[in-house]
């Protein structure tokens, strides 16, 4: 089936949305998941870092008290079996390294540029605010900072411990953990979204199509097409209304065929056709029967106004405009018109009867004009015949040499001509003041002759 004008189905319409709407949804829960991982790992590892970090803070206060380096030392060292940890300095008092993972540090003042690049900015001014311990870098999501006292109940300067711990490569392996499950969702909503919009296509679109078929063979006057009626949802529903509405368009489509063929037939009996004309699109629409009456064999293609005038005869041109043109300036509601037309094979004058009527709209202004041109040639030449006859009657009747006379069945005589007066001897007074009766003045021999003349004559 083809939909050349469908150039965005529905089913792909349904099948984007569900696969957009699938991903939104999939990536919001993906955002989610990896803050809420970040923010676990965090805590976690906060949880951790603080354990170890009171632990370690307490071994250094003993072991410093003690002047014991080396525990100092070898508690550093063990706090370095922890992945995350990124870097540990033991500041003394006098804030040289006294302990650290990275040896080459060791002995180094606080202020050393090559403890600088490892350390964050400005710690040496941070000791006094620092009653415990103070987590350096609150807003970081990757790494955790601690900076804290020992030796603080002592007489002169504490002592600084510095840890830094990096999480960035646990946030990392979990962020690849959750984007593998996310890829995989995405696989399986899109083998859902396609199982999907295929059911859909099948259920919804192709019915719909199916519909849009029945609609252009019913546009057509295809009316034997129909739908499957089959099933018990909406579209099954869609289809049986489909199938009624088009029965019945089916009955009224014949019902003005058949109008429509009698009203032909009975303008080509009357010879009467009907017209209307498009003033704005200057397009003149004849009916069969006004072709047929204009020899005109190009049915059905507009005609334009100066098109008819050139049919009609080079006489009546002029009245035939200004009936119109007169109608139209005065307002008038239509004309009618009598006229010759030639036509097409320019071989015979025809007679037509025109009538027309006006159609306008609110402002006054003429739109529409609609009317009928009847055949009327037949009776003018009947017409003109009666007159040629009566006109030869009266020639024959004041003639000299063939008697006339009028009677009534009876034989009374209503008027005669004066050769048939000298014939019988009577004038124009006798017949007004003494009524003649033919049966008294003919012989009886030639009574006969008068009833045979009489009969053939009716």
């Amino acid at each position: 089936m083809s939909h050349k004008n469908i150039t965005f189905p529905i089913s792909l319409k349904f099948f984007i949305s569900l696969l957009l709407l699938g991903f939104i949804q999939s990536a919001i829960l993906y955002y989610i998941s990896v803050d809420n991982l970040v923010k676990s790992l965090l805590h976690d590892n906060l949880q951790t870092t603080k354990s170890q970090l009171f632990q370690f803070q307490e071994n250094i206060e003993y072991f410093y008290r003690h002047k014991d380096l080396i525990q100092i030392q070898n508690q550093t060292a063990n706090m370095n079996i922890n992945e995350h940890l990124e870097s540990i300095f033991v500041f003394s008092p006098e804030q040289q390294v006294i302990a650290s993972n990275k040896r080459m540090f060791l002995g180094l003042d606080i202020h050393s540029p090559t403890i600088k690049k490892h350390l964050p900015k400005n710690i040496s001014d941070k000791t006094h605010l620092i009653n415990n311990h103070q987590r350096l870098n609150p807003n970081s999501e990757n790494t955790i900072e601690y900076l804290a006292k020992y030796n603080k109940k002592r007489a002169g300067n504490s002592g600084l411990i510095y840890l830094k711990f990096n999480i960035s490569n646990e946030i990392a392996l979990g962020k690849n953990q959750l984007n593998k499950s996310f890829m995989n969702t995405i696989i399986v909503l899109t083998i859902v979204f396609i199982v999907t919009g295929l059911l859909f296509h099948y259920l919804v679109t192709r019915r719909i199509n199916t519909l849009n078929s029945a609609t252009k063979n019913l546009i057509n006057s295809n009316f034997k097409y129909r739908l499957n009626e089959n099933g018990n949802d909406e579209i099954s529903l869609t289809f049986k209304n489909f199938n009624i509405m088009s029965n019945e368009i089916s009955i009224k489509h014949n019902k003005i065929i058949d109008q429509k063929n009698r009203l032909l037939r009975s303008q080509e009996l009357a010879h009467l056709g009907t017209w209307d004309y498009n003033v704005a699109k200057d397009e003149l629409t004849w009916s069969d029967e006004t072709y047929r009456i204009f020899e005109l064999e190009d049915k059905g293609k507009p005609l334009k106004y100066e098109t008819f005038l050139n049919f009609i005869h080079p006489q009546d041109i002029t009245k035939v405009n200004s009936v119109y043109l007169d109608s139209v300036k005065n307002s008038a509601p239509g004309y009618e018109v009598v006229h010759r037309i030639i036509t097409n094979n320019k071989k015979e004058t025809k007679y037509v009867l025109e009538k027309c009527t006006h159609i306008r709209n609110n402002k006054g202004d003429i739109t529409h004009s609609q009317g009928m041109v009847l055949d009327i040639t037949n009776r003018i030449k009947n017409e003109q015949e009666l007159q040629n006859n009566a006109d030869k009657f009266i020639k024959w009747k004041n003639s000299n040499f063939i008697g006339i006379v009028t009677s009534r069945e009876d034989g009374s005589v209503i008027d005669c001509n004066e050769t048939l007066l000298k014939m019988i001897g009577y004038n124009q007074a006798d017949i007004k003041n003494s009524p003649i009766n033919l049966t008294k003045i003919t012989p009886t021999k030639f009574k006969d002759l008068d009833k045979n003349a009489i009969i053939q004559a009716n």
